[in-house]
């Protein structure tokens, strides 16, 4: 009976360990990685399904090979199928706190140059939308029609009366750089606002090409 009981629990544990290893394989996903010399390689990446914009990421050469870390310093993009897109971009970045933070008493954004992966929300050829998000921190970057990446700005500030003042640029940004006759309203600076403003821009404009939606 002994001898019953633990080739049953071997069998158990077994199946457990069968399926934390499958389960661990599934996780790196195939994509793409393109590196500093532009080459374009197909690869496994580890789906971490990022709350936040990562600085670094695991990947594999084939499903069974050692395990890579890629970062902003090797890798200008990376892709897993279906599901997310990061691309590397040096950019102005004001990250003032917003919201219940200390507010600065500055209106004007707060820029640093940094390096960063941003995530790629909507995008076509001629435009795209990135989102930018640490802890609570979040920000939203566009591509102009000159192909620069820039920040759409806006930032919560206080007065010299203590009251909270909110700059809201990006709305002029938009309607500059990204308009159509047929488009009558301004996004919130909220993700799904922009992700549908920038998907009705491409209808507006009568765009052939589809607008991919990450």
């Amino acid at each position: 009976k002994n001898s019953i009981q633990m080739n049953q629990k071997l069998v158990v544990l077994l199946s457990l360990l069968i399926g934390l290893s499958s389960y661990a394989q599934k996780r790196f996903q195939q994509g793409y990685i393109i590196k500093n010399d532009d080459l374009k390689v197909d690869v496994w990446i580890k789906n971490d399904d990022w709350a936040h914009n990562p600085n670094r990421f695991r990947y594999k050469l084939t499903e069974d090979s050692e395990v890579l870390i890629g970062n902003t310093s090797n890798i200008k993009e990376f892709y897993i199928n279906d599901s997310h897109k990061y691309v590397r971009y040096t950019v102005d970045i004001d990250r003032s706190n917003s919201g219940n933070g200390k507010l600065s008493t500055q209106r004007t954004p707060e820029f640093n140059n940094e390096t960063i992966f941003l995530k790629t929300l909507v995008e076509n050829t001629t435009t795209a939308l990135f989102g930018f998000s640490e802890n609570s921190f979040r920000r939203f970057f566009y591509k102009t029609p000159e192909g620069k990446v820039e920040q759409l700005i806006y930032k919560e500030y206080k007065t010299e009366k203590g009251k909270v003042a909110k700059n809201e640029l990006y709305k002029k940004q938009l309607t500059d750089k990204l308009t159509c006759p047929g488009l009558k309203w301004i996004p919130k600076y909220w993700k799904k606002s922009l992700v549908k403003y920038f998907i009705e821009l491409n209808a507006c404009a009568g765009q052939n090409e589809e607008l991919i939606n990450y």
